[in-house]
């Protein structure tokens, strides 16, 4: 009978082994286990928290970053504590942070191509009867604008000046916002068109007649990363989930259509 030999690696060549059997088994778990955190605003339906749900913008990006093997986790603060927990590195990125903005609080970062955008509108009630052609023409009106509005605001409207003469503020609850509207407490709200009108079915009941001014620009939401190599995943997944319909289909789930 043939005796069959089998070489035994020597203990010396499974020592050296072991270093990049290692490595090689803490990437994959690093990989199978890869979590950003994300910092969105407390609630702006239907694009952030809506009722027991996500919101639009959420889920968009928990989809274009699950395509590429990483999982969101949602941190929901208000605008203030959103920045200083990015600041300190608490956040990997920040929801809607344009270039302007991010320039105004000196973030450090960069900023992805926009997840969806804001039709930001000028909405007044229908019986004022205010004549709305300039941005100018909103200087002497009490003015209530989304949390963070400022930098955003094309120039013609001089902020500072409404802002000292006690006629332009910030709300990130937008149904207050609305309310207000309603209640005669402003002249004027800036605010997304679907944002507005799912916050007005949600109020239901009777309303008043409102007149919706176009001078504003359309905003693109982007995301601010940390890291640009997470941006471009982020990328990445974001044309492939449009490209093959989750990307719409996310919209349909809450009644609205694509604003991309």
């Amino acid at each position: 009978m043939n005796r069959i030999e089998v070489e035994v690696p020597s203990q010396l060549n499974i020592t050296r082994l072991l270093p990049a059997l290692l490595a090689v088994c803490a990437s994959l778990a690093a990989q199978a286990a890869e979590i950003v955190r994300v910092g969105f605003p407390e609630s702006i339906p239907p694009w952030v928290r809506v009722d027991n749900r996500p919101g639009i913008a959420v889920e968009l990006l928990t989809e274009a970053l699950r395509s590429e093997g990483v999982t969101v986790e949602p941190a929901f603060f208000p605008f203030s504590r959103r920045v200083s927990a990015y600041r300190l590195g608490e956040l990997d990125a920040l929801y809607d942070v344009s270039p302007a903005l991010q320039h105004q609080h000196l973030l450090y970062g960069y900023t992805s191509r926009a997840l969806h955008s804001f039709n930001n509108v000028v909405i007044a009630l229908q019986k004022r009867q205010l004549k709305l052609d300039r941005l100018q023409d909103m200087q002497p009106l009490r003015v209530i604008a989304w949390g963070g509005a400022q930098a955003d605001i094309p120039g013609g409207y001089d902020v500072e000046q409404a802002k000292a003469a006690g006629k332009y503020s910030e709300l990130d609850n937008q149904t207050t916002q609305l309310q207000a509207l309603f209640l005669g407490r402003c002249d004027a709200i800036l605010a997304d068109r679907l944002i507005f009108e799912w916050n007005r079915h949600q109020l239901g009941g009777q309303q008043p007649a409102v007149s919706m001014y176009p001078l504003l620009a359309s905003k693109a939401a982007t995301v601010l990363w940390q890291d640009p190599t997470m941006r471009q995943r982020f990328e990445n997944g974001l044309r492939r989930i449009k490209q093959d319909g989750r990307y719409d289909a996310i919209y349909h789930r809450y009644q609205s259509e694509p604003q991309p």
